[in-house]
């Protein structure tokens, strides 16, 4: 009978959520012959908390951000015979607190959303290896969208369309889908201001500051506002960021109180067509020490003690145009102070930028390093209907929770394995482990219409190791029968003698 308890302990699974675990203990995975340890968050100078269910318990914990509908895809499944893997984490300001997060192609690719099967990264498209993020819970927030137009005299230029590029802005800004996205249906409140920046403080769009507060009065105000430049000044886009991020966000005045009274978020989205630019004998590699005191701020701004998550400012980039290094990319170790004239710049180090640099495209170099210090993302486009995308993101529904899932072969899951997701903007990461049993596996999940497997009721498993067990009973019934017939035919079941 003890073997038999033990049996079905191991291919049913046993105790679950209410187990109390720790880094070094599992607990067993209910419906799974795997045991699973407390997730893991943290690395140093991450941005969120990326924390991973590990149990029913913690997903109950969390079950008011979790539907109904979804609570059995919170937990972890394992499923060794196809290899696959289903994880349900969530990100978590570092003073606590959700943190809802947006959801854009970014995110989905696999550069900004990694995700590794002990230390090797599994990327869609291999052999044998796929993966999926599905957001669950989407939830509007309350945000102010700060938006910073670059004003500078090359805005008069034409873009690709031929029309100029202050009015290829201007028509993205009136799409309806980006008006809709930064004034959402229902309850939440959000708000816009925009400015205009070139040399000096930047401006409020009209001359005064307006925090708009509906569709209405944002079209009527950039329709009536937004002309193109009537000077030729300077591109002073590091100022643009800094006074955004600081003046704005952290002085008094209508911005900050707004924030203060709602609980919203800053939302910073900068866009320009160009270079920092501050005057007319400034080369590229003038900029690499500015872009470094920028970079700090930006950080300071962000990390300090004190900044609440409601006062904590998220900046995106928009480019319009060509990006003058286009096979750029950040390095995988994200360290600002590192950054050089020749890292910021290439072989244009030396390379004047008016009349030369910024007649071939844009700096994207220092946009990707502002988005991806101020935890947002970098957008090039070209036309406006790629500026009507890129404002769209900014604006992205945020997601309470996610569901991941991965693919690798099978045999990869006949031992110990640990799960890393890690996200590269904004900067988080969790991890979780896995001991499978050596000798025996759950019942093999059964496979839906979009290629992933669902996990099988545990009357399925019962039913599956039912027959087993009878034979065994059977067994053991037949084993003690046959005894008493030995003993009945070679005579041994007479009494003992007495003794005299």
């Amino acid at each position: 009978m003890r073997f038999l308890t033990c049996l079905v302990v191991v291919v049913m699974g046993c105790g679950g959520g209410d187990v109390e675990v720790d880094d070094t203990e599992y607990a067993p995975l209910p419906g799974s012959t795997l045991r699973v340890a407390q997730s893991s968050s943290g690395i140093d100078e991450q941005e969120l908390n990326l924390e991973i269910f590990s149990n029913q318990r913690e997903c109950a914990t969390y079950m008011h951000v979790i539907q109904e509908e979804n609570r059995d895809l919170c937990p972890p499944h394992v499923d060794r015979m196809s290899g696959e893997v289903r994880l349900g984490f969530h990100f978590l300001f570092k003073e606590g607190g959700q943190a809802p997060l947006a959801v854009t192609d970014e995110l989905l690719d696999i550069n900004a959303l990694q995700v590794y099967h002990n230390s090797r990264q599994v990327m869609a498209g291999q052999q044998g290896y796929d993966t999926e993020l599905i957001p669950h819970n989407p939830e509007p927030t309350r945000q102010l969208y700060i938006l910073m137009i670059d004003g500078s005299g090359s805005m008069k230029n034409n873009a690709i369309s031929g029309r100029p590029r202050m009015e290829e802005v201007r028509n993205a800004l009136l799409m309806k889908s980006v008006r809709e996205s930064f004034f959402p249906e229902g309850q939440v409140k959000t708000a816009v201001a925009i400015f205009t920046f070139t040399q000096g403080e930047p401006k409020p769009l009209g001359g005064e500051l307006k925090l708009l507060r509906s569709e209405a009065a944002y079209v009527s105000h950039i329709r009536d506002h937004l002309r193109l430049p009537r000077s030729n000044e300077f591109t002073h886009l590091y100022d643009a960021v800094q006074y955004s991020v600081t003046t704005l966000i952290q002085g008094e005045g209508p911005i900050n109180t707004f924030l203060a009274e709602n609980n919203a978020f800053p939302t910073v989205v900068v866009l320009t067509d160009g270079f920092n630019n501050v005057s007319n004998t400034q080369a590229c590699s003038d900029n690499a020490d500015r872009l470094k005191r920028l970079l700090r701020t930006l950080d300071e701004a962000r990390h300090s003690a004190g900044v609440t998550s409601n006062f904590r400012p998220t900046v995106y980039t928009v480019g319009l145009g060509k990006p003058i290094r286009g096979n750029f990319s950040l390095p995988e170790r994200l360290n600002y102070e590192e950054n050089t004239s020749r890292t910021l710049c290439g072989r244009n180090a030396s390379a004047q930028i008016s009349g030369h640099l910024e007649e071939r495209g844009i700096d994207n170099v220092s946009l990707e390093w502002i988005a991806v210090t101020g935890g947002g993302r970098a957008n090039i486009q070209r036309n406006k209907r790629g500026l009507g995308q890129a404002f769209q993101e900014t604006a992205a529904q945020r997601y309470n929770w996610f569901e991941l899932r991965y693919r690798v072969p099978p045999a990869l899951l006949r031992r110990g394995f640990e799960t890393i997701i890690r996200l590269t903007s904004p900067v988080s990461e969790g991890s979780i482990r896995f001991s499978p049993s050596a000798w025996l596996d759950a019942p093999p999940a059964a496979i839906t219409e979009n290629g992933w497997t669902e996990p099988k009721p545990y009357r399925v498993t019962l039913m599956m190791i039912l027959p087993f067990l009878g034979v065994v009973m059977l067994l053991s019934y037949l084993s003690a029968a046959l005894y008493n017939a030995r003993r009945v035919l070679f005579g041994r079941t007479r009494p003992p003698r007495s003794r005299p």
